[in-house]
């Protein structure tokens, strides 16, 4: 499907020549809803725009509106310089720009060509023969395709069109405006799709993956318990609990946070989840910033497991998890890096990367094969071997790591810097971190990048930053190339954390001395969640994949705290065992070494 969009610029003192431009060029493949995005946009204009299914030139302003589908003829708002295409049977659209509050046009028209880009969900669990239908496809085209047993799958290659209607070889391509595969060899379960062009066979837009399951097979596993491990059940009136508004984003109305109280509160810095949120594992310092332990839950959250069977306590910084949560990666603070095959029953500690480092963060592909970790005032390093082995990489001058993030097979990661007085841009990775691109489309060198996150094909970033001014969320659809600051949340606010869901359209993130906010448009609106009381400290934000389970953690003395919308009915009633006080004794020179390290990392000083 091609779209036609005509942008025409306007100003009070000139008509001669154009203001704004597309953002992306001339022409643009993009899902529908997704923003087009207007560069030039003169502060305090706005746009009009006609839609056709024809190119037709747009000459006139008619007045500040409230439009935004590019798709469909109208005006825009003042300083809206991102209308979405949400009607995409209109494949011609005209935008002028007009001085606000007039109807004075500036500048002459300019053009792009839209195509919609095709769309499938990724994970889907469906029975053998069941069909497997992508939305999007351009009237004429067709598909094809690549798959595999494994995560590690090759790119879909165009070819000319064929007539295959079903999955059962490696590659393949269909007949034109075919749209509809049938999963008839369930040995393939990993699919990477391409559009191709009727007449060229030549690629439109993005390949798209799909990740199948066998909806006929059940499969029961049991775990044994560890003996080496102290399990903490919260009895069942001990949480305290509060209702979620019904228009908290993908929150529904009957959802409730639930504080855990089972576990001292202390200084939590991480918390990761499984992809469907029933296995969560937390890290963090005492409330002392003393040495602790891990803690993992397979319960979404309902009780939680200290592992004791690491040795001596640790100041663990940072944690990750495989989609499945058995493979979990964790780094500690002047330490090194540990890994578990087991959702954290036990550990084994990577003594590979050389001396003990100021480990920053970590993170994982789906499978946990794929791992790459960031040192404050080090090197990225990688693992494709679940950390058995790790390979450092520099990226030009030493620089102090904050945040990273990875796609679902890994091959796409982002990284930030946060740190005091000086300030760095993200770098994005396409090749599993052999190899770095500087970003520099996010404006001045002025923001502290204080989280990331990625959805599963790497295209979708969004990323939470500091500056001297405030704070902010940034979005790009473009794995990178290009982003868009939004300040959609009212007053500006201090970003501690940000998660994101597979496909790219849910959001959560978390502001110090803040609230829970969330998205439900890739980050375009975001709506406060005030249902826990008082603003918290918080530090950190995990979601599952479809945005229906969330965790959050409090620094400073905090506590974890747990959102399910989808509870199972299991009812824990059992009276609460033994929690396990954060170490004490440890010196105060050795508590007061963390502390600073800890102070270093979050890019403040430490002062007695």
């Amino acid at each position: 499907m091609k779209t036609f969009l005509l942008f025409l610029a306007c100003t009070c003192l000139s008509s001669a020549s154009a203001a704004i431009s597309v953002t992306d060029g001339a022409t643009i493949t993009i899902k529908k809803g997704e923003a087009v995005g207007i560069t030039g946009l003169t502060s305090g204009n706005y746009l009009c725009w006609t839609a056709a299914t024809s190119a037709t030139e747009t000459t006139s302003c008619t007045g500040v509106g409230t439009a935004t589908d590019a798709g469909t003829t109208g005006c825009g708002a003042l300083n809206n310089a991102r209308p979405f295409w949400t009607t995409v049977a209109n494949t011609h659209v005209s935008f002028i720009e007009c001085v606000g509050g007039g109807t004075t046009v500036v500048g002459s028209a300019v053009a792009t060509v839209l195509t919609q880009q095709i769309e499938i969900t990724l994970r889907q669990t469906i029975a053998p023969g069941s069909e497997v239908t992508v939305t999007g496809l351009t009237t004429g085209n067709h598909l094809c395709w690549s798959v595999s047993k494994t995560m590690a799958i090759g790119p879909a290659t165009c070819a000319a069109a064929g007539t295959i209607t079903d999955i059962p070889i490696a590659t393949g391509c269909s007949a034109a405006n075919v749209a509809g595969l049938t999963w008839a060899n369930t040995n393939y379960t990993v699919m990477a799709i391409r559009e191709c062009k009727a007449t060229t066979n030549a690629n439109v837009g993005e390949q798209v993956y799909v990740i199948l399951t066998d909806a006929t097979t059940t499969t029961t596993t049991t775990t044994a318990a560890p003996t080496t491990t102290t399990t903490t059940t919260a009895a069942p009136a001990a949480p305290t609990t509060s209702t979620a508004a019904s228009s908290a984003g993908h929150i529904s109305a009957a959802a409730t946070w639930t504080e855990v109280t089972s576990i001292d509160p202390r200084f939590w810095t991480d918390i990761t989840s499984s992809e469907d949120g029933t296995k969560l594992a937390a890290v963090g310092l005492s409330s002392t910033y003393a040495a602790t332990n891990i803690w993992t839950s397979s319960d979404s959250g309902r009780t939680w497991t200290e592992v004791t069977n690491i040795g001596a306590k640790k100041t663990w910084w940072r944690i990750t998890s495989s989609a499945d949560g058995t493979k979990l990666a964790a780094v500690v603070l002047q330490g090194n890096i540990w890994i578990s095959n087991d959702s954290g029953a036990t550990w084994t500690e990577v003594t590979t990367t050389g001396a003990t480092k100021n480990w920053s963060r970590i993170t994982s592909s789906a499978d946990g094969t794929k791992l790459a970790a960031t040192v404050k005032g080090g090197d990225i390093w990688t693992s494709s071997n679940s950390g058995a082995t790790w390979t450092s990489t520099s990226v030009g001058a030493t620089k102090q790591w904050n945040r990273i993030t990875s796609s679902e097979d890994g091959t796409k990661l982002a990284a930030g810097t946060q740190t005091h007085p000086s300030k760095e841009n993200i770098w994005t990775s396409s090749n599993s971190g052999a190899s770095w691109t500087e970003v520099t489309t996010t404006g001045a060198l002025d923001k502290e990048w204080t989280d990331i996150t990625s959805s599963a094909d790497g295209t979708k970033l969004a990323a939470t930053a500091e500056t001297v001014e405030g704070g902010g969320i940034w979005i790009s659809s473009n794995s990178g190339a290009n982003w868009t600051l939004f300040n959609t949340t009212g007053v500006v606010k201090h970003w501690s954390g940000i998660t994101m869901s597979p496909n790219g359209t849910k959001l959560a993130a978390c502001a110090h001395q803040g609230n829970i906010w969330t998205s439900n448009n890739s980050g375009v609106t975001w709506t406060e969640d005030t249902s826990i009381g008082a603003t918290k400290k918080w530090s950190g934000i995990t979601m599952s994949a479809d945005g229906t389970r969330m965790a959050a953690i409090v620094a400073y003395g905090g506590n974890i705290w747990t959102l399910d919308t989808n509870p199972t009915t299991t009812t824990t009633t059992e009276a609460p065992s033994t929690t396990t006080t954060a170490a004490s004794g440890a010196s105060t020179g050795a508590v007061w070494s963390v502390m600073v390290s800890i102070f270093a990392l979050m890019g403040v000083s430490a002062m007695l």
